[in-house]
């Protein structure tokens, strides 16, 4: 045997042993891929999910890499793939095995172009008539704008995803159209809108919206589909490239690119509230309502796989606080365009990047830096402004912001000099008994720091349930409580609270009027009420503290003012994690006090009615407690227990829950809980609840067997913010203790 005959049958065996290794290693990834993408959150950008999606993105080869003749042709496959690569190379001697296929995948596109063209304008032209014919659209809407209107609808609400980048989806013939539909769908609205501005002028914003953030991942989609093509020696023309010519290739960074475009791309279409056609504000409303009911088929068919005992992360983010701070944010919208109008565009830009960029879209931290960074340029704007109409605007829009970002919280005239705390000057201090959780709160203490938030707004949106996350002090009972009364009304919250000229926050807090008179006393009637440092983490003080509290002298209201400084250790909040106003809450509480101490450690363990009548002044009523109330008792007040849950909102009515001390599936022992509403689904009763970490739900399986969503001290490992579903009789058998706040018996101050 020649040496070159050995040299080719090593090349020959080496090949197949490494086409063998990578086809192996393509498998393992490929099942670990899937297994992890099974776990991951709905926003696409779990560490995990991310990880092996890199992983998987570096191991699946191009085309191109496999387009070689076979060595053997002694199978009927190996035959027919030399035929399709001798053919291909008819065309370029660089070409692929795939080259045929691709070409006549694209002549197919050529051919179909017109045809997918027309059934996207026909489907936009049936929704068009469809709300037509139910009168929600206004008289002065045309046809055409409406179809365009339904298009747009279209080109947003499609999933992008990070699949769609990799190899093994591109190759599969229907996702291939699938992906080149969408580029083209995108194209030819943005260029119809570029026709005919004048007539489209009222989707201006929502327009650019798309362009801001579905451009970038339509222009790397029409890359990728450009490298796989071209690969393959056709172009996304269905041209073949010559000889000479190289194809294009993929970056380094081109897949970690594509998954972060997707990821925020998604979390702006889920969180937009996109309004559409030259409609009038009521009418907006009615149209997206049409929306819904026009998409409800395809919606149901989306959401065939959801359990009605899985909260999802749509509903979670869409709750009635969520929907109060998008009318909010959608009036801002409204102001914008006056902006617009008045020519003032740099402006108006810099205003809608905070419209857009929601916490859940961009997080807090990129939020708050939007927000300040749109007050300055208007109050800039102002200072050189002369028009009339522009200032008018800008004026409508600095009040906007004056009033979102601060509380409404008014101090009678005639209050007494006794009720008025000012701690501006005075450093917070940890003082009195040393109770539960005093020892693990000086090891906080010791590793935080104060850190200055002068310069960020009090509120950085209107208030929703999702802002509120419970971190290392165990104040449990605080966090849930507040959560519910912010679900139930965000407006009732900022009563409470107002930052000051000076930027000092006040908070006002209800404490009995016995402490007034006598800290002392106070400190004395409380060392009966010590708590020891071996209690659970997430203990529930026992039923005499909220006996007590209603049974103490009469509440009277204190207004606390501090700075706002803050707690926190490195760069992390050491309290409750986010809403600055929530720590001015916790701050307020620690200056004032409680069983004898003051300080951050005042705050630990609690109940939840308890901690709203110190904030509303509204004693809590006890729907049960187990241990005092008998197990015949609260078997007779289920039905009417559940039923008063499930209309506690039209009520005005805020419940709260405290688990047992025993282990639970998927829940915290000893841990308060948000009671949130209740539903029935196909017979059965379910309590929708939150955890104040805002992580490590429950949820149900398709069997009914409980799991657990999150960990415990994830920043973000729970899609629903801590939301969740529980079967009533097991909330009953779970939770030892409910009582409900009633804001109907709110005190007039």
């Amino acid at each position: 045997m020649s040496i070159q005959h050995e040299t080719l049958e090593l090349q020959k065996k080496t090949h197949a042993q490494e086409m063998k290794n990578q086809q192996a290693r393509a498998e393992v990834h490929q099942e670990d891929y899937t297994a992890r993408l099974l776990q991951r959150n709905g926003e696409h950008h779990a560490r995990d999910a991310r990880k092996t999606y890199l992983e998987q993105t570096a191991h699946m080869q191009d085309t191109a890499q496999l387009g070689k003749k076979s060595f053997k042709s002694n199978t009927q496959e190996k035959k027919l793939r030399n035929e399709r690569i001798d053919r291909a190379k008819l065309m370029t001697d660089r070409a692929t095995a795939y080259t045929l296929d691709v070409y006549d995948q694209m002549k197919e596109v050529r051919e179909g172009r017109q045809e997918r063209k027309e059934a996207r304008s026909w489907r936009a032209e049936q929704k068009a008539e469809f709300t037509k014919t139910v009168g929600k659209l206004s008289d002065d809407t045309t046809e055409q704008q409406a179809a365009f209107f339904w298009r747009m609808q279209d080109v947003q609400e499609h999933f992008y995803s990070p699949e769609m980048f990799l190899t093994s989806n591109i190759h599969v013939k229907k996702t291939f159209m699938e992906y080149l539909d969408r580029i083209e769908a995108y194209d030819e609205l943005i260029e119809e809108y570029q026709r005919d501005q004048d007539a489209y002028a009222d989707f201006a914003e929502d327009i650019q919206g798309l362009v801001t953030h579905l451009g970038p991942v339509i222009d790397a989609l029409r890359h990728r589909l450009q490298v796989y093509c071209e690969q393959n020696r056709v172009t996304l023309n269905g041209e073949i490239l010559d000889e000479t010519a190289e194809g294009e290739h993929l970056g380094d960074n081109d897949a970690t690119d594509w998954f972060e475009k997707v990821r925020v791309f998604n979390q702006w279409k889920h969180h937009l509230n996109v309004s559409g056609g030259p409609l009038t504000d009521e009418e907006r409303e009615s149209f997206r309502e049409m929306k819904e009911e026009a998409g409800r088929q395809e919606n149901l068919q989306n959401r065939q796989d959801v359990q009605p005992w899985q909260r999802t992360r749509e509903e979670a983010t869409s709750t009635n606080s969520d929907l109060q701070e998008q009318a909010s944010r959608q009036e801002l919208r409204r102001l914008n365009r006056r902006l617009y109008e008045a020519g003032l565009k740099d402006v108006a830009k810099i205003v809608q990047e905070y419209v857009v960029g929601t916490r859940y879209v961009v997080g807090y931290t990129e939020e708050r830096k939007r927000l300040k960074k749109a007050i300055k340029a208007v109050k800039v704007a102002l200072d050189k402004e002369t028009n009339t109409n522009a200032l008018q605007a800008l004026t409508n829009i600095e009040n906007y912001f004056d009033q979102m970002t601060n509380g409404t919280l008014q101090i009678p005239v005639d209050t007494p000099a006794n009720r008025i705390m000012d701690f501006s000057e005075t450093k917070l201090k940890e003082e009195g008994l040393d109770g539960a959780g005093s020892t693990r709160n000086s090891l906080i203490q010791g590793v935080s720091h104060w850190s200055d938030q002068s310069d960020t707004p009090l509120f950085s949106h209107e208030p929703t349930v999702n802002d509120l996350k419970q971190r290392l002090v165990s104040n449990c009972y605080m966090v849930a409580s507040v959560a519910g009364l912010v679900e139930l009304n965000p407006a009732k919250l900022k009563e409470c609270i107002r930052e000051n000229v000076d930027g000092t926050v006040t908070v006002r807090l209800f404490v009995p009027q016995s402490q007034l008179q006598s800290q002392s006393q106070s400190q004395s009637q409380s060392q009966s009420q010590q708590t020891t440092e071996e209690e659970d983490d997430w203990a529930i003080i026992e039923e005499e503290e909220i006996n007590q509290a209603n049974e103490d002298a009469e509440l009277v209201p204190v207004y606390v003012t501090m700075t706002k400084e803050i707690p926190r250790i490195a760069g992390a909040d050491a309290l409750s994690a986010g809403a600055l106003w929530m720590q001015m809450i916790e701050k307020a509480c620690a200056y004032v006090g409680r069983n004898g101490m003051k300080g951050y450690k005042s705050l630990w363990y609690g109940e939840g009615g308890e901690f709203l009548q110190r904030l509303l002044g509204i004693a809590p009523e006890l729907d049960y407690s187990k241990g005092r109330t008998s197990e015949e008792d609260i078997e007779a007040m289920k039905d009417t227990l559940f039923q008063n849950i499930c209309t506690a909102r039209e009520r005005n009515v805020i419940y709260n829950a405290g688990s047992s001390q025993r282990s639970v599936d998927g829940l915290n022992s000893g841990h308060a809980y948000s009671v949130l509403g209740g539903k029935v689904e196909n017979g059965k009763r379910y309590v929708l609840l939150r955890n104040p970490y805002s992580t490590h739900s429950l949820q149900y399986d398709e069997n009914g067997n409980k799991s657990t969503t999150g960990w415990l001290l994830s920043a973000g490992s729970d899609e629903t913010y801590g939301q969740f579903y529980m079967e009533f009789d097991e909330f009953i058998n779970s939770f030892d203790k409910v009582t409900h706040t009633n804001l109907n018996n709110a005190p007039q101050n």
